[in-house]
C-alpha cells in the first residue's frame, strides 16, 4: 500500500495524557482488587455461561428481593446483591477495553505505516544530499550498517532509485531472482524488447521473480511526482 493513511482525529498531547492518567487509575483499582489465584484454584472454578448468568439475576429479582426469609444465613444479601452489580460492570468493562484495544491497535498500525513511507522519503532525499555532502554520506554510511542495509555483493540485491516518471535499463540481471520495490512509488518491470503482456507491475514493499530470459530489464516509475527505489540482484 503506497498511499498514505488519513487519520480522521489524530490524538493530541492532550488526549495521550488523558489516556493514560485515565488507564493508570483503572490498572490501579483492578490489581488492588485483584483475587491471588493458583493456576489449580482457577481451574477448579466454576464456569458461568449466560444461561447461568441469568439464573442467578433471576433468583436474586424472584426470590432474594421478595422475599429474604428464603435465603439461607450462610448468604450474605447485601453482598450477593453487589456482585451482581459488580459483574455487569465489569462486563461492560471488559467489552470497552476490548474496542479500546482494538481501536489502539488500528489507530498503531495507520500511524507506523505512515512513518516508514516518510522514512523512505527521508532516506531517499538523505541519499540524493549525500552525493554532495561528505556530513551527511558519513551520517547515512553509519544508519545503513547500524541498521544492516549492506552493500550489494555477488550473493545480495543491488539497490537503485529511479526519479519521478523514470525510466531506467538495467542489464545482467539474474533470472529467477526476486526485483524488490524498496520505495513508496508503483514501479513496472518490462523484458527489453517485449511484448506489451511482458510487463509486471510492482506495487510498494512488493515483489516479482524476474522470469527466464529476461536479462536486460527496463523498470519505469509511474509517480510524476515522487522518486522510487528498488532492488534487483546483478551478475559481477
Amino acid at each position: 500500500m503506497s498511499q498514505y493513511v488519513t487519520i480522521p482525529s489524530p490524538l493530541t498531547t492532550a488526549n495521550l495524557t488523558t489516556l493514560n492518567t485515565s488507564q493508570a487509575a483503572i490498572n490501579t483499582i483492578l490489581e488492588a482488587a485483584k483475587v491471588p489465584l493458583t493456576p489449580d484454584q482457577e481451574g477448579a472454578l466454576i464456569g458461568v455461561s449466560i444461561k447461568r448468568d441469568s439464573e442467578i439475576d433471576d433468583v436474586n429479582n424472584i426470590f432474594v428481593k421478595n422475599n429474604a426469609s428464603l435465603v439461607p444465613k450462610q448468604v450474605n444479601i447485601a453482598i450477593f446483591q453487589q456482585n451482581i452489580a459488580t459483574v455487569t460492570t465489569l462486563k461492560q468493562l471488559h467489552a470497552m477495553q476490548l474496542a479500546a484495544a482494538d481501536a489502539t491497535e488500528t489507530i498503531i498500525k495507520a500511524i507506523q505505516h505512515n512513518q516508514i513511507l516518510d522514512k523512505r522519503l527521508i532516506i531517499s532525499n538523505i541519499e540524493v544530499v549525500a552525493k554532495n555532502d561528505s556530513g551527511a554520506a558519513q551520517q547515512l554510511k553509519d544508519y545503513k550498517e547500524k541498521h544492516n542495509h549492506k552493500k550489494a555483493s555477488t550473493s545480495e540485491a543491488t539497490e537503485m532509485d529511479i526519479a519521478e516518471s523514470g525510466t531506467i535499463k538495467v542489464a545482467k540481471v539474474l533470472t529467477g531472482k526476486p526485483f524488490v520495490n524498496e520505495g513508496t512509488v508503483i514501479l513496472t518491470v518490462a523484458k527489453e524488447g517485449g511484448t506489451a503482456s511482458e510487463v509486471l507491475k510492482v506495487n510498494p514493499a512488493g515483489s516479482v521473480k524476474i522470469p527466464k530470459g529476461w536479462t536486460i530489464i527496463v523498470v519505469t516509475n509511474l509517480s510524476k511526482t515522487d522518486p522510487g527505489k528498488f532492488s534487483v540482484f546483478l551478475e559481477h
